[in-house]
């Protein structure tokens, strides 16, 4: 009995065993991705007992330990690892500073909000104001919502595309004028992610600009104005439903069939 009772724990032991630390971070450079990535999740597996190894590997690493580093540390969420990424968000790697601003909000500690927006404001390089912009919503703090609104209007598709998917995730009164501001961008990607807000949050202010989403030239566009309107229960959009049973797409001319049955009570069939 008593070699049935400790054979379990023999096991657990040898199992724990299998993946020392210390091999793992080595492993984080290995030549294979497979490899890498295997790595990468059994040290945030580890949690906290990975971070004291890992800060001192990537104290004197490679750029890709260094890389790979940031995102275990934001995904262990450690406090302690706020010296070391905030020396790489400012690191001469342009990637590895994007991982690092990415893990600055991941790892509980709300003063960083502070760094992040000065990234975010003042970066000369446009991925890493996107990545602020992405990394900065992951505080959960609203005075973040005055520089993301602000970056609606960035020069760099990239920087809005993250801008307005953030604007979603921490939301104030003020962000509908910068939802409203960003259906008209000439990004179809933010024009798609802004009608899709104005739709989800159902916002009235939005109304006639979810009507003349109806006539954008894409069809995901196009789609997510159907949502909107219908949303709203807004009969005023019956003359843009049917241009798109019309001309539209196949997804599309579905959804704004269904909206107007849904709007008006009558199927409507275009021949």
């Amino acid at each position: 009995m008593l070699f049935l009772l400790l054979l379990p724990l023999t096991l657990l032991w040898a199992s724990c065993e299998a993946f020392p630390t210390d091999q793992l971070i080595s492993d984080l450079t290995h030549s294979a991705s497979e490899k890498r990535r295997k790595a990468a999740y059994r040290l945030v597996d580890q949690g906290e007992k990975a971070v004291p190894p890992l800060l001192e590997a990537m104290s004197t690493g490679s750029d890709t330990l260094r890389y790979i580093g940031a995102q275990v540390l934001g995904r262990i969420g450690s406090p302690r690892a706020q010296q070391m990424l905030l020396d790489l968000s400012h690191y001469e790697n342009i990637h590895v500073q994007r991982e690092a601003i990415l893990s600055l909000s991941k790892i509980h500690v709300p003063t960083l909000i502070d760094t992040v927006k000065q990234i975010l404001n003042q970066s000369p390089q446009s991925e890493l104001r996107a990545a602020a912009a992405e990394s900065i919503a992951g505080f959960r703090d609203t005075s973040a919502c005055g520089p993301l609104i602000k970056a609606l209007a960035d020069s760099a598709v990239l920087v809005r595309q993250s801008a307005i998917a953030s604007v979603n995730r921490i939301w104030i009164d003020r962000s509908i004028d910068g939802v409203i501001q960003s259906m008209n961008d000439e990004d179809e990607k933010v024009r798609f992610i802004a009608t899709q807000i104005a739709a989800i949050r159902r916002i009235e202010a939005a109304s006639s600009k979810l009507r003349d989403a109806l006539y954008d030239p894409s069809p995901w566009v196009r789609i997510e104005a159907i949502r909107g309107v219908l949303a709203l229960a807004d009969t005023s959009a019956v003359d843009g439903l049917v241009n798109i049973l019309k001309y539209g797409e196949e997804e599309e001319v579905t959804a704004a069939q269904e909206a107007l049955r849904s709007l008006t009570g009558i199927d409507y069939v275009v021949e």
